[in-house]
């Protein structure tokens, strides 16, 4: 009796060794029972106030849409093709709230601007090299609006280019400083937000009101200009220049750092269902926003299709020479 007892202890120890090592799911894990239960995951709720108070990396963006180097080649592409090629203006903005997204994404998510990823993440020439285009791209932005104000300033009051220069210049100084004066405050860091809001919302409404002006739109070719992506042969290099003036990298890293400043005056923490509530506040404000500038480009594309010419551009064209409106 005694070995048929060893040989059934065997055999079951046998039989509980094979069922463990063939139904490993029906094991307990140790640490299983240790660990409490993963919490329900976070969802974010969408709040007005707390999106208000966000609002201002969005307005700084755009009103890069709507500077006088935009306006110059919105103003080329109505003289040249007239409604034709109001796709342009639009898809073009469309990529540039694709790649303000990303850009936004990454400055919430990492809590740095995409200046501060190519430091951490290139050499040091690829860092020098960017942060010279990134400046280059800067001043050529600055000098268009410097010369734009003061020739504004010279047709609204007569002021001499060197004298409208000079206001532009101190205009934006002042501004700076009340920005920075303003920062310990509770609406602190708001008077860029301000100033660019007023001179979005500004702009956009001169634009309209122009437009209605010189006759409106006709608004079927308006629509088979977005919808047909038709160009002519002296409409190539307006397009590309419309496309270079809404495309701007500098933009993405004054959108990745101004992100910053608002997550700091939000209070946004750094749970995952926080950081998808500020990806949604930064998404909403930035399309909303980028939406109206699509409307004061094509008011400005519209405006300047009145006086367009296909004979007078394509016999530019045909005698080797530029277009003409």
């Amino acid at each position: 009796a005694q070995p048929n007892l060893q040989q059934d202890k065997q055999g079951n120890l046998a039989q509980r060794e094979y069922r463990s090592a063939t139904l490993p799911a029906m094991r307990p894990k140790e640490d299983s029972l240790l660990l409490p239960p993963a919490p329900a995951p976070e969802r974010p709720r969408f709040s007005l106030r707390t999106f208000l108070t966000s609002l201002g990396p969005g307005l700084l963006v755009s009103l890069a849409y709507i500077d006088p180097g935009n306006l110059e080649a919105d103003l080329q592409l109505g003289a040249y093709t007239a409604l034709t090629q109001s796709w342009v203006v639009f898809w073009s903005t469309a990529v540039s709230l694709v790649l303000q997204e990303l850009a936004a994404r990454y400055g919430v998510v990492t809590g740095s601007n995409l200046a501060e990823a190519v430091r951490e993440a290139y050499p040091v020439w690829v860092t020098w090299a960017f942060y010279l285009n990134m400046e280059i791209a800067v001043m050529g932005a600055d000098l268009q609006e410097m010369l734009g104000a003061a020739m504004a300033l010279r047709l609204l009051f007569g002021l001499p280019l060197w004298a409208g220069a000079l206001v532009n210049a101190a205009f934006s100084v002042v501004t700076l400083a009340a920005h920075d004066a303003a920062g310990s405050r509770r609406w602190g860091g708001r008077v860029l937000h301000v100033v660019a809001g007023a001179g979005t919302f500004v702009t956009l409404g001169c634009l309209v009101a122009n437009l209605a002006l010189v006759g409106g739109v006709d608004v079927l070719e308006m629509l088979k200009g977005f919808v047909l992506p038709l160009t002519e042969p002296w409409g190539v290099a307006m397009a590309v220049g419309a496309v270079g003036a809404n495309i701007m990298p500098h933009n993405l890293v004054l959108h990745s750092g101004a992100l910053l400043g608002a997550r700091e005056a939000g209070g946004w923490g750094g749970s995952a269902g926080q950081m998808r509530l500020a990806l949604l506040y930064a998404r909403v404000e930035c399309f909303v926003l980028l939406l109206l500038t699509v409307a004061a480009n094509e008011a400005v594309v519209a405006t300047f299709s009145h006086f367009a010419s296909a004979d007078c551009a394509a016999l530019g064209v045909a005698g080797g020479g530029e277009p003409l409106a």
